[in-house]
């Protein structure tokens, strides 16, 4: 008699006796059928953590039944808060069919939260989806099947706000960098209230937030993506709130950069560039004029900024269209569709500060610049930009025309000071109140990998003729071995710890191993590749669980392994 689980896969479907042979079954192996096992036992849990599961899903489904409002099902004890840092045997596949993460969003602030940190907790356990809190799949999907998707009305408020919420958690994969409590009340405002979110906007919400929970949902894309074009004409048509456009644009175009879909995408995001620049969003930046003053022409769509709060608005949709519009040329090889003048490098903290725009003197009421600039918003555009001066490097290099000694020299120093500048993973910062991640910060995976993607591809330009930088190349390449570690110890990522640009500098290291292997002569590429092995693993790891999350990169995996056997010899 085989043990309990142990027959093999089809035989288990169609619920007949197994003999457990392998690698193909008697009965599989008669009637030519594909044999395939469970990779092993499945780890037995206790029973008190099969309790503690069970009332952590009791509670929620408990709010979601017996309160009205989206703020039901945020509510959570500071108690349960403790009890998920030590659910290690919550994550699994099946939480994917159960669960998703929504963030603790609209109404009233629950009176359980008033100890929790102001910017959000990172827990070292293991939670369902790495995040909380979380509501039933169930529970969206029931609704969205019952509307009715024919013509362009809006939403009703509940499920308007069910998908905005569950888009919220996953921002950061979309480089969405607005002030999260400020959206949420405007999304909460009436569609006649002059400050309520366009449609257009709305709609790009709901597209990224079908993208991201998958299931049911996903199936919606092709609807929103139709009504997200369709409120973009009328936005356009009538002038209406062409700050909403912009931003429709830009989510938009970061959809279609996400779902390896480039030619959309760098049509969305050269048209949002145009736009952006004859609106006068980076060039109109100078202080509205007074009455008593010589009026200045105005020939811009968009109006100067007329306080903090504006001013901060437009800093940050310059930081999430510089960082989209680079994903893109990383993801894609596609040109920059952003023309970095003087404006935009204001906007963005680079050569010219704002204070050359006489911006020094507006009133920061709402707003403070220097969150800005402390903040991971700042913190990725920075090191994006140091990327992308690294790769303009290498591309010299490999083209004969070599860059200065100086400018090598730059940019090292450049990358050990934003090395000596980063934070732990641990760091809080870009989470909002309440919010609960598990194991590591998401927002800042980001920084992590393109700092030591950066540092790896500078140094390994050299490797091959001077020690030193095969040290300095080396010593990168374990600190982003370690980040993979990090993200992978822990199982699979969720979908709100999962980042394309992450695993493209893994996959970006995984070449750089490759090409050291084929400049070694045989004899090092042997020792190299022993060397080598266990990095690569941890590297591949890494790859094959973020292309569980985004399966349209699932080729990436097999072509690095392809790459690496013929480089080094090797099978993996």
């Amino acid at each position: 008699m085989l043990r309990k689980g142990s027959a093999c896969f089809e035989c288990r479907k169609h619920k007949v006796r197994c003999n457990g042979l392998k690698p193909t079954c008697t009965r599989c192996k008669r009637v030519q059928k594909d044999c395939a096992y469970a990779a092993g036992i499945a780890k037995r849990t206790t029973i008190l953590e099969h309790l503690e599961a069970r009332a952590v899903a009791l509670e929620l489904k408990l709010f979601e039944l017996s309160l009205p409002g989206m703020h039901d099902l945020t509510l959570v004890s500071t108690r349960l808060l403790e009890r998920l840092g030590h659910l290690g045997t919550l994550k699994g596949e099946s939480s994917n069919a159960m669960w998703l993460p929504i963030y603790p969003g609209f109404g009233d602030e629950p009176s359980d939260w008033a100890e929790a940190k102001p910017s959000g907790m990172i827990l070292e356990g293991d939670m369902i989806e790495g995040y909380y809190p979380l509501v039933g799949r169930a529970v969206i999907e029931q609704q969205l099947k019952s509307y009715n998707w024919e013509g362009m009305e809006d939403l009703p408020p509940p499920l308007s706000r069910y998908l905005i919420c569950l888009f919220l958690p996953h921002r950061s994969q979309y480089h969405f960098f607005v002030d999260v409590p400020y959206f949420l009340h405007c999304v909460s405002l009436p569609p006649s209230h002059p400050q309520a979110i366009h449609p257009c906007f709305l709609n790009a919400c709901y597209l990224a937030a079908c993208a991201c929970a998958g299931g049911v949902l996903a199936s919606l894309q092709p609807i929103f993506i139709q009504r997200t074009r369709h409120f973009l004409q009328q936005s356009l048509m009538f002038s209406d709130r062409l700050d909403h456009f912009l931003w429709g644009s830009l989510l938009l175009g970061a959809y279609f950069a996400r779902a390896r879909r480039s030619d959309e995408a760098f049509v969305a995001l050269s048209s949002t560039a145009r736009f952006a620049s004859a609106c006068g969003l980076a060039e109109n930046l100078e202080l509205p004029v007074e009455s008593n003053s010589d009026p200045r022409p105005r020939c811009y769509l968009l109006p100067p900024p007329k306080n903090g709060c504006e001013l901060t608005d437009r800093i940050r949709f310059a930081h999430s269209a510089y960082l989209i519009d680079q994903s893109l040329t990383i993801l894609s090889e596609y040109p920059a569709a952003f023309d970095l003048d003087d404006g935009w490098k204001s906007l963005l903290g680079f050569d010219n500060p704002l204070s050359d725009h006489g911006l020094q003197a507006l009133p920061m009421t709402e707003a403070n610049l220097d969150d800005i600039w402390t903040s991971d918003i700042h913190m990725k555009v920075s090191l994006m930009r140091l990327f992308e001066r690294v790769k303009k490097f290498g591309i010299s290099h490999a083209t004969g025309c070599s860059g200065t000694e100086a400018e090598f020299l730059a940019l090292g120093e450049d990358i050990l000071r934003q090395h000596a500048s980063i934070p732990p993973l641990s760091d809080p910062r870009g989470l909002q109140t309440f919010e609960v991640v598990s194991t590591f910060n998401p927002h800042l995976l980001l920084v992590h990998t393109t700092l030591y993607g950066s540092g790896l591809i500078l140094w390994s330009l050299r490797a091959h003729e001077d020690i030193v930088a095969q040290g300095r190349m080396l010593e990168y390449l374990r600190a982003l071995v370690a980040i993979c570690k990090t993200v992978r110890d822990h199982g699979p990522p969720s979908r709100t710890q999962a980042s394309v640009i992450s695993m493209v500098h893994v996959r970006n290291a995984v070449r750089v191993i490759a090409r050291q292997l084929q400049r070694a002569g045989i004899r090092e590429n042997v020792k190299l590749s022993l060397s080598y092995y266990s990095d690569i693993e941890s590297l591949l790891d890494f790859i094959e669980g973020m292309t569980a999350v985004f399966p349209t990169w699932a080729d990436v995996p097999t072509s690095l392994k392809d790459t690496l056997t013929a480089a080094a010899k090797i099978s993996l």
